[in-house]
């Protein structure tokens, strides 16, 4: 996946999933003008550019290094609260589900 990060064309043809979605995108990673990421916001691995694409309007930036963004309690927090805004809808069996 790393090296389809860098392939333009293929993260534009990435959908997003028909159903509500979110993003988290690290911004716990250094800046500096010297390093590679200069002053923009990233996780240590990746921008937020990179991590969103496209859909930086579904993105929640949290202050979190890469491989710590889903061990964040403000995501754990944020997840709790976006399922909880989620419409039961009918299944096919006529039973109530969350998607």
């Amino acid at each position: 996946m790393g090296q389809l990060l860098a392939d333009e064309s293929f993260m534009l043809r990435l959908p997003m999933p028909p159903v509500p979605t979110r993003i988290y995108a690290g911004v716990g990673g250094p800046r500096a003008s010297w390093l590679p990421f200069g002053m923009e916001a990233n996780d240590g691995i990746l921008s937020v550019p990179e991590a969103t694409g496209r859909y930086i309007a579904l993105a929640v930036e949290v202050p979190s290094l890469h491989t710590f963004i889903m061990n964040s309690k403000r995501v754990y927090d944020d997840m709790i609260r976006f399922i909880q805004t989620l419409e039961p809808t009918a299944h096919p069996g006529g039973t109530l589900h969350q998607e």
